[in-house]
């Protein structure tokens, strides 16, 4: 999984296109390199949804620094730094990204992949921080309340 595979239609959805199709293949790990899976560099472990969810953290540094994870650096010393148990290389986390997906971020880039976060607790993160930022919106709102006419012009009043 990569960020060219990510479609987004007409209504700003979301779509996944080539997702689980390397999980037919049984020998080794299949994919683009810098959003490969430490284990799956190692050939350690065959393609699984843990594996995803480290591809779906290099997703997120993606979309928050605007460029691809270790542009103009050297492939070769990227992917052994990575696959490296003792150096344990991941690409940078941007300044302007929040707290609580910095946090979604470093969880998903754990070496070991049993304790990177399921794909169904991102969800629910994703979903508690649309839920604050939803609710931020709505009390800023209420105390930028906006002007009605009836407060600027006085109410109709009949004549006698």
């Amino acid at each position: 999984m990569k960020a060219a595979n990510i479609l987004v239609d007409r209504k700003f959805r979301a779509k996944v296109a080539d997702f689980g199709l390397s999980q037919k293949k049984q020998l080794g790990g299949t994919g683009t390199p810098f959003w490969m899976a430490p284990e799956l560099l190692r050939k350690e472990a065959a393609n699984s949804s843990a594996s995803d969810v480290f591809s779906f953290g290099v997703i997120l540094v993606e979309v928050y620094s605007r460029k691809d994870p270790y542009e103009g650096e050297s492939t070769k010393d990227i992917l052994k730094e990575i696959a490296d148990k003792s150096i344990r290389r991941r690409p940078t986390v941007p300044d302007n990204c929040p707290p609580q997906i910095r946090s979604m971020i470093s969880d998903c880039l754990v070496d070991e992949g049993e304790m990177r976060p399921t794909f169904q607790e991102l969800d629910t993160r994703l979903i508690r921080i649309d839920a604050e930022a939803v609710d931020i919106k709505t009390r800023s709102s209420r105390i930028n309340k906006t002007v009605s006419l009836f407060d600027i012009f006085p109410r109709y009043v009949d004549s006698p």
